[in-house]
């Protein structure tokens, strides 16, 4: 009997995952382009994904079951607020009284190891007026490969981290963002 319940404990600490937990933050991947304007007074997320609101990635064993997993010590869709708010104030795009707002819609952020790093991100970025339209609408949908299969979490949460950094940048750098955010009969320069 003693050694049945023995055998159950170990089964249940083998298969019970690591947790590691931490926040993730925003580093430009990219020259910064200032806005011409700061446009944008307030970042909100809705999660939306099939995740615990804090889960960010999982490090997976070799029958895929969950080895190590790290959650984020807010809500990942704050997490997420934060950095797109740190990416406009670096490009000069944010303030307080400013007319605009972004409402992002997050389905998927999400870094996982399994024979290969990878990182899925679905998302929509909606820049909403004062009168409450919205005025541009982007969505982004797509995943990342990195082929390393001795990762470690910390190795999966910084290129999770890395690939959404990527992917703001992107999304506020685009020209047709900066054109529906310019003062008319001020058109922002392509880059």
């Amino acid at each position: 009997m003693r050694r049945n319940v023995l055998v159950l404990l170990l089964a249940c600490v083998t298969l019970a995952a690591c947790q590691t937990t931490g926040d993730i933050s925003y580093t430009p991947t990219v020259p910064l382009i200032p806005g011409l304007s700061a446009s944008i007074a307030a970042v909100t997320v809705q999660d939306v994904r099939d995740e615990k609101p804090n889960r960010l990635a999982t490090l997976r064993g070799l029958y895929g079951n969950p080895a190590k997993v790290f959650d984020t010590t807010k809500p990942v869709s704050d997490e997420v607020a934060a950095i797109v708010i740190a990416a406009l104030r670096a490009r000069g795009m944010f303030a307080l009284a400013a007319p605009y707002r972004i409402q992002i819609n997050l389905r998927t952020l999400y870094g996982d190891t399994y024979f290969a790093r990878r990182t899925f991100i679905d998302m929509d970025l909606n820049v909403v007026d004062p009168a409450g339209r919205v005025v541009y609408k982007d969505t982004v949908k797509q995943d990342k490969v990195g082929f390393d299969v001795f990762s470690d979490i910390e190795d999966v949460v910084a290129f999770t981290q890395l690939f959404l950094n990527t992917t703001i940048d992107g999304m506020l750098d685009k020209a047709a963002f900066r054109a529906a955010l310019s003062p008319p009969g001020k058109p922002f320069p392509s880059s």
